[in-house]
């Protein structure tokens, strides 16, 4: 029974790790004694990793097989417990309404939000300068106590901060500011669900 016990902890582990929620479950796993209610919440975790990585997978499969829709504009896809994110620009109505069409009936979507913005597509340079606030933000959010950084998705396009998660009203506050206090950010969006703290 011990050695299975040891076991689990260890595949609980592994798993962890593969999923980014390492610093998570290193809190629900303390001098070899597992929380049962914790280890319970963070399996359901896993598993809508899981859920979110597949629907991400299939969601951007559909957007590169649609040859008109991919090659004329740039769409984001960002995906979180199966609340889907569409970010970017399209030149014409009808491919955002083509994107948010290809995505919303994947399986295991809940919810979609289209913020798609009809205008140029960004340059290569304003890309590369979204993903380094969204670098910034991530590494912000790594160094607060008290924070789980898995519980927040951070996608920045355009300048414009997307904030995804599950999350208390405390931690949304706090990955709020962050956001808000990141050189460079115009702006930032909450696609939050929320939980009791």
């Amino acid at each position: 029974m011990k050695k299975l016990f040891t076991r689990f902890t260890v595949i609980i582990f592994m798993l962890s790790c593969l999923s980014g929620l390492t610093g998570c479950i290193a809190a629900a796993v303390t001098g070899g004694v597992v929380v049962a209610g914790t280890l319970v919440y963070y399996h359901k975790r896993i598993q809508g990793y899981v859920s979110d990585k597949t629907i991400a997978f299939i969601a951007n499969n559909r957007l590169y097989g649609n040859k008109e829709l991919y090659a004329e504009n740039h769409i984001v896809i960002g995906v979180y417990n199966g609340t889907v994110l569409l970010v970017g620009q399209v030149s014409d109505e009808k491919y955002k309404q083509q994107a948010e069409d290809l995505v919303k009936n994947i399986d295991g979507v809940e919810r979609v939000y289209d913020e798609i913005v009809i205008g140029p597509n960004t340059s290569v340079w304003r890309q590369s300068k979204d993903d380094a606030i969204t670098a910034q933000i991530k590494s912000k959010m790594l160094v607060q106590s008290n924070f789980d950084v898995s519980a927040v998705k951070v996608i920045t396009e355009d300048s414009v901060v997307y904030l995804m998660g599950v999350v208390s009203p405390s931690q949304a506050d706090m990955a709020i500011n962050i956001a808000r206090d990141t050189a460079g950010v115009t702006k930032v969006v909450k696609v939050f669900q929320y939980i009791n703290s």
